[in-house]
């Protein structure tokens, strides 16, 4: 792998993410973090350079979920060990479950003073904060404690957020501190897009649909593909189908669609609800950027002859 200068860890992480796009930051300073705060700036709308939005930690958890949603930017949120720690990861619980990609930065106190009773002591005699953001992010959380395997560490993440899943940095800053980390240089490809996945399910979906009832059901997925609200109307226009949502589905439904009855379930209308109900063995339901879960179809199989998935 191509690097550049050694550098010390935070003055690389913070430009490795910048490099990614990741230049929002939020959150609230601390003991902690002061080493990693110090390259950035005050926040700055612009997001051409790091910067940090200060502000209390339960929100700035759930501030990467919102941002993405809105302006499909991968963001950051930042806190200091203990209690804040415990806060800011309220967002990422969401980031997960809703596959949201996002940053979340944590120090954590080190092993060399793990018997030293340290202020906020994360280790296993402490909060054993590690463990549990293990727990729940089996895969995606990064304890970055050695040169060694920084590169590969990022990488990864790198991955993960382009599986559209949160990650975890945790600090060790005294192994951070050192100026001994590589810059690994980002892939500048981007993966080809292969149309013959698309085909057979459209020789399907044409065949299904002879002489019966379409209805949509869009779920929040599909807010990763920016033209998904175009994209919805002109199905609808198409199929001369009704279209209904999740709760968190409705960022893919434009309000001027002619064919669009509101959320399901929770969050319902009556004549949203009354569409969905009234689906039988006879109907088929194309489901875009899915979100099946309790608030939507209430823990029930779809009532329909076909449920087709896009």
């Amino acid at each position: 792998m191509m690097t550049i200068t050694k550098q010390n860890g935070f003055k690389v992480l913070v430009d490795y993410l910048s490099s990614s796009g990741i230049n929002l930051y939020t959150g609230v300073t601390g003991g902690g973090v002061v080493h990693y705060l110090k390259y950035l700036i005050p926040y700055t709308p612009a997001e051409k350079i790091p910067s940090l939005f200060t502000i209390s930690e339960y929100p700035a958890g759930f501030a990467p979920l919102g941002h993405y949603v809105a302006t499909g930017k991968i963001a950051a949120a930042i806190s200091t060990t203990g209690a804040a720690t415990k806060l800011l990861s309220c967002g990422l619980s969401d980031a997960k479950l809703h596959d949201i990609p996002s940053v979340y930065v944590f120090p954590i106190s080190t092993v060399l003073h793990a018997e030293d009773g340290s202020l906020q002591d994360s280790s296993i005699h402490g909060s054993n904060i590690v463990q549990q953001l293990l727990a729940e992010l089996p895969q995606h959380v990064f304890l970055l404690d050695n040169p060694f395997t920084f590169a590969t560490q990022l990488e990864q993440a790198r991955q993960a957020l382009l599986s559209r899943k949160p990650v975890v940095f945790l600090l060790d800053n005294e192994m951070m501190a050192l100026p001994a980390f590589e810059f690994p240089i980002i892939p500048n490809h981007k993966p080809a897009y292969r149309n013959s996945e698309i085909i057979p399910f459209v020789r399907l979906f044409r065949e299904k649909v002879q002489g019966r009832r379409v209805l949509l059901l869009v779920g929040e997925e599909g807010i990763h593909d920016p033209a998904m609200r175009k994209l919805t109307t002109t199905i609808c226009h198409e199929l001369k189908a009704a279209v209904v949502w999740s709760i968190n589905g409705g960022n893919c439904v434009e309000h001027s669609n002619p064919y669009a009855y509101g959320y399901i379930s929770f969050g319902g209308n009556d004549k949203a609800l009354d569409i969905w109900e009234s689906i039988d063995e006879d109907d088929v339901i194309l489901c875009i950027g899915v979100t099946p879960d309790e608030y939507t179809i209430d823990l029930k199989k779809n009532p329909c002859w076909r449920c087709l998935f896009f």
